[in-house]
């Protein structure tokens, strides 16, 4: 079943190489069959026609997270947030991103710039919960959990708040349980 649709993507994409649309539709049909290597070659077509393009900057992102290439991935999620600051979904990988690559710090003037675009007086959820996964990496336990409470509020964020409210609570000390065995 969809093979045949990705036959008519490549088809149409061989009219017209700069169609993104079509490209996009065939990247996540790729993505979804688990053809990484290929989705990633038509993510990188697609850039090279519209640099802008924030789905297939994402796709990369993700995929160069899934592969551990931190670099790669840190490059796609900042091209994210310069587009649009206040991409808490890029700027939360972001900050998953540079604490793995042991750099959190890269990230505090990138949170400084979303506190200051977020225009709700309340805050945003999105906002609160990067926050709150910041202050988790950098073991300040107070904000943290003040900040995915907050974030837990919003149906977009609750769940993955709620799990970083779990772990914090369960494993204050970030202690793997497999340490001096």
């Amino acid at each position: 079943k969809h093979g045949r649709a990705l036959d008519w993507y490549a088809t149409a994409n061989s009219y017209d190489e700069t169609y993104v649309p079509s490209m996009l539709a065939e990247a996540h049909l790729l993505l979804k069959q688990n053809e990484i290597t290929k989705c990633q070659q038509v993510c990188s077509n697609i850039l090279k026609v519209d640099a802008k393009n924030v789905a297939a900057s994402r796709m990369l992102a993700d995929i160069m997270y899934s592969k551990n290439d931190f670099n790669v991935a840190i490059y796609h999620s900042k091209q994210q947030l310069l587009q649009n600051g206040t991409d808490f979904h890029a700027l939360s990988r972001l900050i998953t991103l540079t604490y793995r690559d042991g750099d959190l710090p890269k990230v505090t003037e990138l949170l400084e710039t979303a506190k200051k675009a977020v225009t709700s007086p309340e805050g945003d959820p999105g906002l609160f919960y990067c926050l709150g996964l910041y202050h988790k990496y950098q073991r300040n336990l107070a904000k943290c959990i003040y900040n995915f409470n907050q974030a837990r509020k919003d149906d977009a964020w609750r769940d993955e708040a709620i799990f970083n409210m779990v772990s914090v609570y369960l494993n204050p000390d970030d202690t793997k349980p497999w340490d001096g065995v």
